[in-house]
């Protein structure tokens, strides 16, 4: 008898907030956001929508994406006609992420490459858990000077 383990997003168990979201067709998150077409696919194409996954040739948008750019955050209201645009922080991303940092959101974070951070594992204290890497966001910290 053979026993297997279902798949289990670490991640998720450390943090629960971190559960996946609705996707949104590209034309599903326009018209959700009342932007138009053109800038949508423009922020697609500069990578400023996170989450954003091109699928069989069809863009796949999580329903809560915020568009980065440059150290801020544009929240649009899904369902309302205002737009709301926040500056956004280091210090208030890192309070809003789990205490180990998947090596791409670490990566983002500090500007720098995940390549870069794997070349420099005892540097950036990188951990594995279980088939990812992860980072401590003491070290994001640290290194931004915060």
């Amino acid at each position: 008898m053979t026993m297997t383990t279902p798949d289990i997003d670490v991640f998720t168990l450390l943090d629960p907030s971190a559960a996946p979201t609705s996707l949104l067709t590209l034309q599903g998150y326009v018209d959700a956001t009342g932007k138009t077409e053109r800038t949508v696919r423009r922020w697609l194409a500069a990578g400023e929508l996170p989450g954003a996954e091109l699928r069989d040739g069809a863009w796949m948008i999580p329903a809560d994406a915020v568009r980065r750019v440059g150290g801020s955050a544009e929240v649009a209201r899904i369902g309302g006609d205002s737009q709301v645009t926040a500056p956004v922080s280091l210090t208030s991303l890192l309070d809003e992420q789990p205490a180990l940092l998947p090596l791409d959101v670490a990566a983002r974070l500090l500007g720098t490459s995940e390549y870069s951070i794997k070349s420099n594992r005892d540097m950036f204290d990188v951990r594995r858990i279980g088939r990812g890497l992860v980072v401590p966001q003491r070290v994001v910290r640290e290194l931004a000077g915060l």
